[in-house]
């Protein structure tokens, strides 16, 4: 299907969206296809749309009236949640934009992924990371504005055909984020580093697009978030690749390499503190332990899985009704398209064994399953986990550190608050056993 033959709806939350992002909104999913409907949702009567009355006719938006019927109740949510389910069945569409910043809409969007719809999601840096984690592609308003005025600045006149490099001062080359905060983006930088890893083949290489290809299974991800254009920008400011091309237009990507040093160019070890021998040497022993707890934990029949393809499948699987578990995973998968499968079955396999489902009371001999959501759903995984592992480690004597357990867990906690945790999870074990 070409990009002129795919068909998107755009629907807009004019209450919780800003008028002075709908150029760049349209500039973004023209990418996708062409916008054949557009809508906004709001009072009209408020003085507070007054900005998105200048551009309806500009751009061709159609305004739909929404009273505010009651005091603090938001009509304008519903009315759009309506009229979505109406274009999902009457329209022959391929995708939809939404634009809000309201969480709301999250259970709204898992229902167009059961058609086989992607969604496009707009919204500002107050958007709640549900409503992130279930779109297609969320684009944060504030990125795009940054890069579509970075652009002016940077680009070159038409009439050029220098090197921009050589022509342009060295102030306009920047990012809009510096790499040092890129950097520090914790987050961002497993998920670089993880795609790399999924994707590198026996030389040590991987294909930028296959890269792009599984961020994009794996979470709502856009460059522009960050303040690039094309992910081999991103790529490169972040410092821990080495990118090179292949062929014309085909970018390889692979970790950084460390740099070999001559022997003669090291310098005698200082002399080694009986207290730094002791750190040390834990720090040694505290590698292979986590080798070994994941060796455990397997034992157990507990695969590891990572902390976004976790969320992700997390989140387009509760509050759905089902029957076998091959039903969840297929509306799991349809959900997010070109996801693996095997992803899906152990998220699966780790929210039974963390006991998050619930059996639905039902008149017929047919037992009902639902996955329903809690707010601290990781912590509950975690428990689930250190509770086979503490059993694992106690059959084959294997110790319990709190520290080298740390990078298992899929939340952060205090050490003390992590040991408090394994303590209690010993008791309730040798209790069980007593």
């Amino acid at each position: 299907m070409s990009q002129a033959d795919v068909k998107i709806a755009l629907l807009i939350d004019a209450d919780n969206s800003p008028a002075t992002k709908i150029d760049v909104i349209l500039s973004e999913l023209a990418k996708y296809g062409v916008v054949y409907i557009r809508r906004a949702y709001g009072n009209w009567k408020s003085p507070n749309l007054k900005s998105w009355e200048d551009v309806l006719h500009e751009y061709a938006i159609q305004p739909i009236q929404q009273f505010d019927y009651s005091k603090g109740k938001n009509a304008t949510d519903i009315a759009l949640v309506i009229d979505t389910m109406d274009l999902l069945y009457t329209q022959k569409l391929d995708g939809f934009g939404i634009v809000s910043s309201d969480s709301d809409f999250t259970p709204l969007i898992m229902r167009i992924h059961t058609q086989g719809l992607k969604v496009f999601g707009f919204g500002e840096k107050k958007t709640p990371q549900p409503f992130v984690n279930a779109c297609s592609k969320f684009t944060y308003l504030e990125a795009l504005g940054i890069l579509n005025e970075e652009s002016e600045i940077a680009s070159p006149s038409p009439i050029l055909t220098t090197n921009v490099a050589t022509v342009l001062p060295a102030t306009t080359q920047t990012n809009p984020k510096p790499p040092l905060s890129i950097k520090s983006d914790t987050k961002l930088m497993n998920l670089l580093r993880s795609a790399v890893d999924a994707k590198v083949g026996e030389n040590g290489w991987a294909l930028l697009s296959a890269i792009g290809d599984h961020i994009s299974n794996q979470a709502s991800f856009d460059c522009q978030n960050y303040g690039f254009k094309k992910l081999s920008d991103l790529i490169n400011a972040c410092d821990l690749f080495e990118t090179a091309e292949k062929q014309k237009g085909t970018i390889i990507v692979r970790h950084r390499q460390k740099k070999q040093f001559i022997a003669a160019t090291i310098s005698l070890p200082k002399p080694v503190t009986a207290l730094e021998h002791f750190s040390i040497k834990k720090q040694a022993e505290s590698l292979p332990l986590k080798d070994k707890y994941i060796s455990i934990l397997k034992s157990k029949s507990w695969e590891m899985l990572s902390k976004n393809s976790l969320i992700n499948f997390y989140y387009v699987m509760i509050n759905i009704p089902f029957e076998k578990k091959e039903t969840l995973i297929t509306h799991a998968l349809k959900c997010r398209p070109f996801s693996i499968e095997a992803e899906a079955k152990i998220t699966y396999n780790i929210l039974w064994k963390a006991q998050l489902f619930k059996v639905l009371p039902d008149s017929s001999d047919n037992k009902i399953i639902i996955l329903t959501e809690y707010e601290d759903f990781l912590n509950k995984i975690d428990k689930a986990m250190l509770s086979r592992l503490i059993k694992g480690c106690q059959e084959q004597k294997v110790e319990i550190d709190s520290k080298a357990l740390s990078n298992l867990l899929y939340q952060d906690y205090e050490q003390e608050q992590l040991s408090i945790m394994i303590e209690r999870l010993k008791l309730d074990i040798n209790n069980a056993y007593n």
